[in-house]
C-alpha cells in the first residue's frame, strides 16, 4: 500500500491565500511516517492548508493520529489546517475516540 501527496497547482479561498494538498491511497502504519513528514514539511510552509482527504481509499487508526499530529504541527507553527472530505472510515473512528470535535 502506498500513499501519495500532492499539491495542487492553484489557491483557495476569498483571497487566495490557502492552498490543497491532495492526499490519496492509504492512510496506515505503513504509510503514517512518510505521510507525516511530506504534509508536515507543507504546513510549515504555508500558512493556510487545505487537506483534501477525497482520495484516501484505507485508512486506520495511524490515519487518524496523523490527522490530528498535522492539527498539532499547524497549531505548533501559528499555521491553519482544515480537512477535506474527510472519509466515514476516519469520522466514525474519530466519533468512536471522541475526537471528532477536533477534525
Amino acid at each position: 500500500m502506498s500513499v501519495t501527496i500532492a499539491l495542487d497547482d492553484g489557491t483557495i479561498g476569498a483571497q487566495d491565500a490557502a492552498r490543497r494538498c491532495l492526499v490519496s491511497g492509504a492512510l496506515d502504519f505503513t504509510t503514517a511516517k512518510a505521510a507525516r513528514d511530506e504534509v508536515a514539511s507543507l504546513i510549515a510552509e504555508y500558512e493556510s492548508l487545505i487537506i483534501d482527504l477525497s482520495g484516501v481509499d484505507t485508512s486506520n487508526s495511524a490515519g487518524l493520529a496523523l490527522l490530528i499530529d498535522w492539527l498539532a504541527v499547524a497549531k505548533q507553527s501559528q499555521h491553519s489546517v482544515t480537512f477535506s472530505h474527510i472519509p466515514d472510515s476516519l469520522r466514525q473512528l474519530a466519533e468512536v475516540c471522541q475526537v471528532s470535535d477536533l477534525l
